[in-house]
């Protein structure tokens, strides 16, 4: 099976019924299609801004079963180096794996994690103010109920 692949531009998108994500946007000399498969890696799920550029493979040497794949733009992806990660989106929301460090920004937004029982393991350091609802048990002596500590 041949088959060729091009540039993308996204123009929009859509949630297919089927829980795939289908895009239109352009590809080579300006042509225009709709509903072409957003491919992505099992386990991220993402949602590309509008702008964003990508791969578009026509399989068989037709137009009439297109792919895209590798969508990203370029106004939001952040600077990394050799072997570094990171996952971010259009908002400045960011996580990075580079070198030694994971460094996670979330800016000044609530971040929310929920689960059930955490366990830390090393030195934690807080720079700001701890609240706490619920009962604290520090080494397993004291215990306080709930307010500032």
């Amino acid at each position: 099976m041949s088959g060729y692949l091009t540039r993308f531009e996204l123009d929009g998108d859509r949630e297919g019924d089927d829980g795939f994500l289908y895009a239109e946007g352009r590809g080579r000399a300006g042509e225009n299609r709709p509903d072409i498969l957003n491919l992505q890696n099992y386990g991220l799920a993402t949602r590309p801004p509008v702008g964003s550029i990508g791969n578009k493979l026509a399989m068989g040497n037709e137009n009439s079963t297109p792919l895209l794949f590798g969508l990203e733009h370029p106004r939001y992806r952040p600077k990394l180096g050799a072997g570094q990660v990171a996952l971010y989106d259009q908002y400045g929301n960011l996580m990075k794996f580079m070198d030694e460090n994971i460094v996670v920004d979330f800016q000044n937004r609530t971040v929310e994690l929920t689960g059930g029982q955490w366990n830390f393991k090393g030195n934690v350091a807080i720079d700001g103010n701890v609240t706490i609802s619920g009962n604290l048990d520090v080494a397993g002596t004291a215990k306080a109920d709930g307010g500032h500590i």
